[in-house]
């Protein structure tokens, strides 16, 4: 990172007149930006026996002091990313299959019993279930470099209107 002073007041002073007069265009650029990217993201996502991954997927776009943040995705559910996947080796991979004990994800349970109408005399007689092996779904990451031409457009065209 690179960091730059200046002790020129005047020029201090035109680039916060500047910043006030830039922050609603790029604050709705990047509003709409994240819209566009959340509904794509949501037409993407596998829907599963609840529904719930697709349902939680959301934007936050907050006016920061040294410029606009816009966020897409899901904090409230930790399995996203095994269903998103991530790159290894410049491709998407998923989770391995592997075996989750119910002792240790006890909410699995209920959820097969309540959500996936498994029989309840199969789950008592079960330890825990094997998860995993899927191929990934990337849904989300992938749409930032798809629409960062219109992006980068749409933060141009802001510019020249101040």
């Amino acid at each position: 990172m690179i960091t730059v002073e200046v002790h020129d007041d005047k020029l201090i002073a035109t680039l916060g007149r500047l910043k006030e007069k830039l922050g609603p265009g790029v604050f709705k650029v990047i509003a709409r930006a994240c819209m566009r990217i959340e509904a794509e993201a949501k037409r993407r996502t596998p829907v599963g026996v609840s529904g719930n991954l697709r349902a939680s997927i959301g934007h936050k776009v907050d006016q920061l002091p040294d410029g606009v943040e816009g966020r897409v995705g899901t904090r409230k559910l930790v399995y996203a990313l095994f269903v998103h996947g991530w790159l290894e080796g410049g491709r998407w991979v998923g989770p391995r299959r592997h075996f989750v004990p119910f002792s240790v994800a006890p909410g699995l349970k209920r959820w097969l019993y309540l959500k996936a109408h498994w029989d309840p005399e199969r789950l008592e007689r079960m330890k825990g279930i094997m998860v995993g092996g899927k191929p990934p779904t990337p849904f989300l990451i992938p749409l930032l470099a798809k629409y960062k031409p219109e992006i980068l457009a749409d933060l141009r065209q802001a510019l020249k209107e101040v």
